[in-house]
């Protein structure tokens, strides 16, 4: 598949997921505050007066809208075509602090449409794990940036039974089973999942025992819990075109040939309102037994300094 086709194809799948994200406010103030200067180690007022960009945006703009609500100067949006700007534009022009500090740019990547030395700061999150060229696509990054200046990347990192499971074996699921990949496409709702759940407790035998009770208990939870944002999470999974994964030195290496200078493994514990709520210990605790066993590297999140 030829660059401009994947990233279009990436394009197509993000632009429904991400409207959707536009469309919930619970999912689009989550997404929309994932960095802080505490988080990053930086001073509190860093992104005052800085020019950043928002690599990979996607439709519902969320890390542009942090950046803004940082203090940014100004933020360039870019996405690959034009079909992430009505609703980039919708969300932005919603926020009045907002006016004159923002434009939406058209490029890829792997090939940015700006001059070298232009941002003191850019964002590209999970955006190079779905390009064709990881390496061109961070020599860009490095390219486009201030000397000085910082870039925060996150990657899916490798290994793990939960990766493995939803990375290797349901992504080939999904591709070689109809009912499977239907389910995922159009099927699956927060009332699809309600109606499974309550059909299976109705098909249990209620023997009276604490066994039965806490299982119909641990039912309903779940049935409670995939909400539409593990939806979209696993759509994002599951659709996606491409979907590497990386070590930790195999993301060094990339960033050492990149010509960065130095950078920093940060970790992040989301606030969810559904199942993963129980797993975000995990995505912070990324060097714990249960973490490593469970999710391999995590969620690989550098900010590399050029």
């Amino acid at each position: 598949m030829a660059s401009n086709d994947l990233a279009n194809e990436t394009r197509a799948v993000y632009d429904s997921i991400h409207v959707e994200y536009a469309n919930n406010p619970d999912i689009l103030n989550r997404i929309r505050s994932l960095i802080t200067p505490q988080s990053l180690g930086l001073p509190d007022d860093y992104f005052v007066g800085k020019v950043c960009a928002d690599l990979g945006c996607g439709s519902a703009v969320p890390g542009t809208c942090n950046l803004l609500d940082l203090g940014a100067k100004y933020v360039h949006a870019m996405d690959v075509n034009e079909s992430f700007v009505p609703t980039a534009k919708q969300v932005l022009e919603r926020e009045p602090a907002f006016n004159e500090r923002w434009q939406l740019d058209i490029g890829t990547v792997e090939e940015l449409p700006y001059e070298n030395d232009t941002f003191d700061f850019v964002l590209c999150q999970g955006v190079i794990h779905s390009v064709d060229n990881d390496l061109t696509a961070l020599r860009e990054i490095s390219r486009v940036l201030k000397k000085g200046g910082m870039a925060n990347i996150m990657v899916l990192g490798k290994g793990g039974l939960m990766t493995r499971i939803g990375m290797e074996t349901m992504r080939d699921e999904y591709r070689a089973n109809s009912m499977f990949k239907a389910l995922v496409d159009q099927d699956m709702t927060p009332d699809w999942i309600r109606q499974q759940f309550d059909w299976l407790i109705g098909q249990m035998d209620d023997d009276g025992t604490e066994s039965y009770k806490k299982c119909v208990t641990l039912l309903e939870c779940l049935r409670d819990l995939l909400d539409q944002d593990f939806i979209l999470t696993l759509r994002d999974r599951m659709q996606t075109p491409k979907y590497l994964t990386y070590t930790l030195e195999e993301m060094e290496e990339l960033l050492r040939s990149a010509d960065f200078t130095s950078w920093r493994r940060l970790a992040r514990k989301p606030t969810y309102r559904n199942v993963r709520k129980v797993l975000a210990p995990l995505y912070h605790e990324y060097d714990s037994p249960l973490a490593k066993l469970m999710y391999g590297e995590g969620s690989l999140i550098l900010i590399a300094t050029k």
